[in-house]
């Protein structure tokens, strides 16, 4: 059952030439036969499409362009009638602009006719007008879902996520860019790649695009702020006023917008002119406002040029507010146009869900009882719903998710703000049970997914997908290493650095765990390419190593997030962590015992200081780390491996304890000055062939665990108050030894090559040359001492040598009876010039003997 109100003078309600104060009955045409049901209707400024549930379309109204797609004698104003041009299609959505119109069938072709000067009907042409409907090639290949109109522009949306627009582009609505002139055929809007898309909607000269996720994108003319914005956009731009309320729907007029909301909630911007807003306060505030007086949650609405719909399902009412065309009032005069009509409720009428109430005057309702129109595909919602693990075998579907980007990232409700990875995990973990949905995961993943990448888009919700895919468990098998991960890798590389640059601050804000999973993802690709390294296809590995090259920065960038504020970043800081370190690691302290004066330390199995102590010590060891210290810590290996919940073993043991590797003839050892039985009577039960591994077991875990848990589980404890166990959790036992105390891989010739000189200082100075040569004669032992001196640590930072840059920096005040002095948070050393070689070596030598202490030390 339909119903229509509103101007009628040419024929656009199908009424004759008659208006409707109010709602009237649609009359029906001598083609329709027995009654009205529509499945949509559209309008334009004079005119109406009528779609039908068979698929056929009726028109009425206004035809002086052409828009009603049939021919008309002068004045006639018959009743809605079928447009023979497209009987032969099943039409499934229609939509009107001012004096143009579209229409989509069953197989996702669209048809126009009408206005084309602009360019707007998409047939490559500026042609005044067209009366018979014509598909559009320019669509032909793809198959789109839904298509809006403007005054004088068009948008679609194809089923691939991708977003085509044509017309006028006088205020940027088309999305193409500033430069970009009227075009007369589709084109592809790349801002919005890759961007998983539910809806477009087109107003007078503004356009907006609706994500799965709730994302508002809005671009072209903004001078009544209809696009929500405070600037003009020529490109679609998220409008950062409406992200967080859950926008579901949005509808333009001419110069205003309405959005509907999760909860029902409907908010307005733009003009206010006619009160189309629904904002009842005089003094109208910028941007989205909710209309805060509709009584009940709405489930629809709709735009005219100056007017607003809204229809509340509980109660069936429809309510309207905004104006129509001028008309007379019983007085006789004639109403002002601006000025705002009362708000009244249209009862007893029930939304057409889906209907596209657009333009002016004219309005149309049917009695239907479906749910709301959806243009977001079946197949989407059907895995949003994990109901194709119900549904065998649904290739087709299985083909529409894993085709897109988008469309997968819609599928798992992603976007870069706050992808749910672990939800997108448990997904991918329930479909990959099944071998043939893994095998059409593999052959959609590598022929149209990954090559269709978005690689230059500026918005975060199209890079989701590249969260997604780490975490879906096809990407680690073995075969599919090189065809995924490695062309993984190669889109990322060729990203725009603006792509890549968002990229890296959703690597960023992911937490620790799914971070290393990026990691060892591409990890295990440079791994498989490993026996190949002597091959051409070597080169293969540059592109992941690249990448990790990336995740790494990204990974201390996170690290440095949590480093300690208040601490000065050069020498107090590294003297202060020296002296106590030295202190406390010293055997006559008590806190820990050495087996050997050049062994490591270890913690004792009955300690002699109070156990807070070992908290207090972890404590300070998470400082140092955090705050990029190298600290004389000697401990071994296996500390690193505790730390990171790996098992140490006998090499570890080995390193601990010089006399380990003797022979053991009973299960009895002797630690820390104890006999202690590894099993009951354990010094009565012989080590032999058999049982060996048992007590080499045994041996290892009373050592690294059971003899100093107590002790050891404090010092954990207060590491753990410091850095965050997930991030440490990207190191190896051994890469984190050498992060805390550095290594002695000394190249002293680079030491050299990397020095800097200042001032009159250079490599062929005097006294530079012989500094070198005094340098290169000393003893390692004096070597170690010069770096302590200069760097405040004798150790190498694990990125090596290139780390340490001599800075020499000449003093015009100081004699040649001064010695060298150093600014150790710099590394500068203040080198006087001297006359001879021994004058310096006695100097040099005097300040490496003299390289502790706070006062040569820059204070920060």
């Amino acid at each position: 059952m339909a119903y229509c109100w509103g101007a009628g003078a040419c024929g656009q309600l199908g009424l004759g030439a008659a208006a409707a104060r109010g709602p009237v009955r649609c009359r029906p045409g001598p083609e329709v036969g027995g009654g009205w049901t529509l499945l949509e209707a559209a309008c334009g400024e004079r005119h109406t499409l009528l779609l039908r549930p068979d698929g056929t379309v009726c028109s009425c109204g206004a035809n002086s362009r052409g828009q009603l797609g049939r021919k008309l004698r002068p004045g006639q104003r018959p009743p809605p009638q079928q447009i023979q041009a497209l009987e032969a299609q099943i039409i499934v959505h229609v939509s009107c602009g001012k004096e143009h119109s579209l229409a989509v069938c069953n197989r996702g072709k669209v048809f126009s006719w009408g206005a084309g000067s602009e360019g707007q009907l998409g047939t490559g042409e500026f042609k005044e007008q067209s009366l018979i409907p014509r598909k559009i090639d320019g669509l032909s290949a793809l198959r789109i879902i839904q298509v809006t109109c403007g005054h004088y522009h068009s948008v679609a949306l194809a089923q691939d996520g991708r977003v085509f627009s044509w017309g006028q582009n006088t205020h940027g609505q088309l999305g193409l860019g500033k430069e970009s002139t009227s075009q007369p055929s589709p084109q592809h809007v790349t801002s919005l790649s890759g961007i998983p898309l539910a809806q477009v909607a087109a107003g007078g000269g503004h356009t907006f695009a609706l994500s799965l996720s709730g994302v508002v994108y809005g671009w072209g003319r903004n001078n009544a702020r209809q696009l929500g914005l405070n600037h003009q956009v020529f490109k679609p731009y998220a409008v950062a006023a409406l992200k967080t309320i859950g926008v579901v729907y949005i509808s333009c007029g001419d110069e205003h917008t309405a959005v509907l909301t999760q909860d029902g909630s409907v908010f307005t911007f733009g003009d206010d002119s006619a009160g189309q807003l629904g904002h009842r306060s005089s003094t109208q505030m910028p941007g989205p406002q909710k209309v805060e007086w509709i009584d009940g949650p709405v489930s629809h609405l709709a735009c005219g040029s100056y007017h607003t719909l809204v229809y509340m399902s509980a109660s069936g009412q429809v309510i309207s507010f905004g104006r129509g065309p001028q008309r007379q009032i019983e007085n006789g005069t004639t109403s002002n146009p601006g000025e705002q009509t009362q708000n009244f409720d249209i009862s007893s009428l029930v939304s057409a869900n889906g209907t596209d109430y657009k333009w002016k005057y004219v309005c149309f309702y049917t009695m239907r009882n479906e749910t709301h129109w959806n243009s977001l595909p079946q197949e989407i919602i059907e895995v949003k719903t994990f109901s194709i693990l119900q549904h065998p075998p649904l290739l087709y579907k299985m083909r529409c998710i894993f085709f897109f980007p988008n469309h997968l990232s819609s599928a798992l409700e992603a976007n870069c703000v706050g992808v749910d990875l672990q939800k997108a995990r448990d997904v991918f973990d329930e479909l990959t049970k099944k071998e043939w949905i893994v095998n059409q995961i593999n052959y959609y993943l590598c022929a149209d997914l990954i090559p269709d990448l978005p690689l230059r888009s500026p918005h975060h919700e199209a890079l989701s997908i590249f969260l997604l895919l780490p975490v879906c468990s096809v990407m680690y098998k073995e075969q599919n290493l090189e065809p995924f991960v490695m062309r993984l890798a190669q889109a990322i590389n060729s990203m725009s650095d603006r792509s890549s640059n968002i990229l890296e601050e959703c690597w960023s804000s992911l937490s620790a765990s799914f971070l290393d999973n990026v990691v060892q993802m591409f990890k295990k690709a440079v791994v498989s390419q490993l026996p190949y390294y002597a091959f051409p296809r070597c080169r293969d590995t540059k592109p992941l190593l690249e990448v990790l090259e990336k995740l790494y920065k990204v990974s201390i960038s996170s690290l440095n997030k949590w480093e300690l504020m208040g601490l000065d970043a050069g020498g107090v800081t590294l003297e202060f962590f020296l002296y106590v370190f030295e202190e406390m690691v010293n055997p006559q302290y008590g806190m820990f015992v050495y087996c050997d004066p050049a062994s490591p330390m270890w913690f004792p199995t009955s300690p002699s200081v109070e156990k807070k102590k070992y908290f207090l010590f972890g404590i300070l060891c998470g400082l140092s780390l955090f705050n990029r210290i190298i600290a004389f810590i000697p401990f071994p290996l296996a500390i690193f491996k505790k730390l990171l919940d790996k098992k140490p073993s006998l090499e570890d043991l080995k390193e601990l304890s010089p006399v380990v590797g003797k022979m053991f003839s009973w299960f009895q050892v002797s630690w820390d000055n104890k006999e202690v039985d590894l099993i009951p009577d354990g010094s009565s039960v012989a080590v032999n062939n058999k049982n060996k591994k048992d007590f080499v077991n045994r041996y290892v875990d009373y050592v690294f665990n059971k003899s100093v848990e107590v002790v050891y589980e404090e010092f954990k404890r207060g590491f753990y108050k410091v850095l965050d166990r997930e991030i440490l959790r990207f190191f190896q036992p051994q890469e984190l030894m050498e992060v805390a105390i550095g290594n002695a891989n000394y190249d002293w010739n680079k030491f050299e090559k990397n020095a800097v000189y200042w001032g009159m200082y250079s490599p062929s100075h005097p006294t530079i040359k012989m500094f070198w040569k005094v340098f290169h004669e000393l003893t390692l032992a004096e070597k170690k001492g010069f770096l302590l001196f200069l760097t405040g640590s004798d150790r190498i930072p694990v990125m090596g040598m290139d780390c340490i840059k001599i800075k020499f920096n000449p003093h015009v005040t100081m004699s040649e009876d001064h010695i060298p002095e150093a600014q150790t948070c710099f590394h500068i050393l203040i080198l006087p010039q001297y006359s001879t070689i021994e004058k310096l070596r006695e100097k040099l030598l005097l300040a490496i003997s003299n390289n502790r202490g706070f006062v040569s030390d820059c204070i920060t």
